[in-house]
């Protein structure tokens, strides 16, 4: 799924819970992003492999079918995929040492936290 602000950098939110991925999304086009969901680890992938790279991804690793840290493990292998800036918003507490990953945020953090985290590596001002 698609959100608006096409003009905007887009985001990849991976979340495999709706009611937290509709959140973010929404929180995320309401601070003028083009937001793109998956719900798993192998849909991000797909969607990083098909040539439309995100400015960022913010990225769950407790995720279905492929985790998280699978997807980060893959992204670090490919040089375009490494390129990609994540941002790790996580209920769990999982360590992410040599994987490409930006900024490590709970998700009990505020979604000000997390708005100014994706804008920042995506190049746009606070």
């Amino acid at each position: 799924m698609t959100a608006s602000h096409p003009e905007s950098p887009t985001v990849l939110v991976v979340e495999d819970d709706e009611d937290t991925r509709c959140a973010v999304r929404d929180l995320l086009t309401d601070n003028g992003l083009h937001v793109t969901e998956a719900a798993d680890g192998r849909a991000a992938l797909d969607v990083l492999t098909s040539g439309k790279k995100p400015a960022v991804v913010v990225l769950d690793l407790d995720l279905p079918r492929m985790s998280g840290v699978e997807l980060l493990d893959i992204m670090r292998r490919y040089e375009t995929l490494m390129r990609v800036p994540v941002v790790v918003f996580s209920g769990t507490d999982r360590k992410v040492n040599g994987l490409p990953v930006v900024r490590v945020l709970s998700k009990v953090e505020s979604g000000e936290v997390l708005v100014a985290a994706v804008r920042a590596h995506a190049s746009l001002p606070p």
